[in-house]
C-alpha cells in the first residue's frame, strides 16, 4: 500500500524537493517522486490541531501557506484502512495509540472524507485536485499500489515514503514496509441461512485460493506478492516472495511482521 498525493501537491512537493516537476500527462518515474516521511504522514492522518491541520507549509515550506489540507482514507471498516491505523498510528493496538482522523473531525483548514470503495479514493483525490479554487488542491489519500494513475488522467500519484520508492523490490528487501497480508475467505459456517461450502465447491475454492497465492500468479499484479509463511521460498520460488513472517496465534493486524531469509 501507499499513500498518493494530488498532481497539485505533487508539483509543490517537487519543487520543494528540488525535483523536475512534472506537468505533462504520465505517470511519475522513482526519480521524480516526491518523498513523505512517516512522522509527516502520521500527522496529516491524525485531528492533532498542529501545524499538518493548518496548511500545507510542513510539506512545502511557505509555497503551501494557506493550502487547506485535504486526506481521504477510507471507511473504518475496510481491511485497508485498519491496516493504516496499525502502521501509522498504533491503533487500536496501544492504549498509546493515536485515533485517526474523521470526517466530523474536519475544520475549515482540515477536511477528511472517508470513501468507501477503491475507486471512491482515487476519485476523491482526483476532486480536490481538480478544484475551483487552487486552495483546496493539495490533498493525500490511501491505496494500493496495484492501482494506476491513469485511471484519473494522471491528477494522482504514488509517493516515496521516508525516501523509499513503494515497489515489490524494497518490500521484498525490508526497506519498504508499509505492506499489509490480504486474505481470502470461504463460508465454513451458515451464514445468512447460506450453508458453509462443502464438496465439489469447497474443493474449488481451496484449489483458486492456492492457485492465487503462488508467486507466478501474483507477479502479474502489479504490488503483489507471495508469502513464505504458504511455504514460498524468498530468491528461490520468485523474486517476489515476501520474507516478513506474520503467522500469529491473534490478530494479525497488530502483531508486526518478523523478517527472515
Amino acid at each position: 500500500m501507499n499513500i498518493i498525493a494530488s498532481r497539485q501537491l505533487i508539483n509543490a512537493m517537487q519543487l520543494k524537493q528540488n525535483l523536475p516537476v512534472v506537468t505533462d500527462l504520465r505517470a511519475l518515474t522513482d526519480s521524480e517522486r516526491p518523498n513523505l516521511t512517516t512522522p509527516q504522514i502520521t500527522s496529516l492522518l491524525t485531528a492533532n490541531g498542529g501545524p499538518y491541520n493548518t496548511d500545507w507549509q510542513p510539506v512545502v515550506g511557505s509555497a503551501g501557506a494557506g493550502f487547506n489540507v485535504k486526506v481521504s482514507p477510507r471507511i473504518s471498516a475496510v481491511g485497508t484502512q485498519i491496516a493504516a491505523n496499525a502502521f501509522w498510528l498504533n491503533y487500536p493496538c496501544s492504549t498509546s495509540a493515536l485515533v485517526p482522523a474523521l470526517p466530523s473531525d474536519s475544520t475549515p483548514t482540515y477536511t477528511v472524507v472517508e470513501n468507501n470503495l477503491i475507486a471512491d479514493g482515487r476519485v476523491c483525490v482526483k476532486t480536490f485536485n481538480n478544484s475551483a479554487s487552487q486552495f483546496d488542491r493539495y490533498a493525500v489519500g490511501l491505496l494500493f499500489t496495484d492501482n494506476n494513475p491513469s485511471t484519473e488522467q494522471f491528477t494522482w500519484d504514488f509517493l516515496k515514503i521516508d525516501g523509499v520508492d513503494p515497489d515489490v523490490v524494497n518490500a521484498v528487501s525490508g526497506a519498504y514496509r508499509f505492506v499489509t497480508v490480504e486474505t481470502w475467505q470461504y463460508r465454513k459456517v451458515v451464514v445468512n441461512g447460506a450453508p458453509a461450502l462443502s464438496g465439489t465447491k469447497l474443493n474449488l475454492a481451496k484449489a483458486l485460493f492456492t492457485e492465487l497465492a503462488k508467486p507466478g500468479v501474483t507477479a502479474v499484479q502489479p504490488g503483489f506478492m507471495s508469502l513464505q509463511d504458504n511455504g514460498f521460498v524468498p530468491g528461490v520460488d520468485g523474486a517476489n516472495v515476501w520474507p516478513g513472517s506474520v503467522i500469529t496465534t491473534g490478530p494479525h493486524i497488530c502483531t508486526p511482521p518478523i523478517f527472515y531469509f
